[in-house]
């Protein structure tokens, strides 16, 4: 997802991170001016939580790691009969870090 970013709630970042920088350059910078988190979770979990969102055909997906670093949580909005996002119809993943389990 470029040119996407997303802070927590009350805070803007000091320095934006350049976004020609390779992904893994810009994630190291990121992490170095603590602007950023690193979580390490499974392949399969992760798998098949990209696999819910393929079958579903959820009209938005919101990721996000939590702020404890422990979880990544995944939640798919859907849209209802008159196409319109229906925040009554929602689906929620969390997938723990691999150091958690």
């Amino acid at each position: 997802m470029r040119e996407l970013s997303v802070y927590p709630i009350g805070t803007r970042a000091e320095r934006q991170i350049s976004r020609n920088l390779p992904s893994e350059l810009q994630l190291e910078e990121a992490l170095e001016a603590k602007e950023g988190s690193a979580l390490y979770v499974q392949h399969k979990l992760l798998s098949r939580a990209l696999t819910v969102a393929q079958t579903t055909r959820a009209s938005q997906i919101l990721c996000g790691i939590s702020e404890q670093v422990t979880n990544v949580h995944f939640l798919f909005v859907f849209k209802n009969a008159g196409l319109e996002i229906d925040n009554t119809s929602t689906f929620n993943i969390v997938i723990p870090s691999k150091d958690d389990e």
